[in-house]
């Protein structure tokens, strides 16, 4: 069906920000030195990294908006929304800032953040 399609194409970016944030906690090592302002043994594959990730998210927007899944504008903007949002939880994980009893898992949370970007924290409008 058109619903489980279009779940199955947003399930996607959300998948490839459930690896980003899970690769950041597995090899919190290598992740700073990809993402973070430390300098890396080589510079080209820091930036290599860096344009990968921000080229494959732009990807996945640009192509949902051709299934009109997502809303007309530039990719490359929301490309970087999506990656500061994802970005910024591997980071708060990283140093640890989302632990506590209270805190849901970095898996809920970036699911959770990555709904709230994909659809919006406004209340729906009501037709009167």
């Amino acid at each position: 069906t058109t619903g489980k399609a279009q779940q199955t194409a947003r399930g996607g970016l959300q998948a490839i920000a459930l690896a980003y944030v899970r690769f950041a906690l597995e090899h919190p090592e290598e992740y700073r030195v990809m993402f973070g302002s430390e300098v890396a043994a080589s510079p080209a594959e820091e930036g290599s990294a860096r344009q990968e990730v921000f080229a494959l998210l732009r990807g996945g927007i640009a192509a949902l908006q051709q299934q009109a899944l997502v809303r007309e504008g530039d990719a490359s903007t929301m490309a970087l929304s999506a990656w500061s949002l994802v970005h910024g939880l591997a980071m708060l994980a990283l140093d640890g800032q989302l632990s506590g009893a209270q805190m849901p898992s970095a898996d809920t949370l970036t699911l959770e953040a990555t709904e709230l970007l994909m659809f919006g924290m406004a209340t729906p409008t009501r037709t009167r």
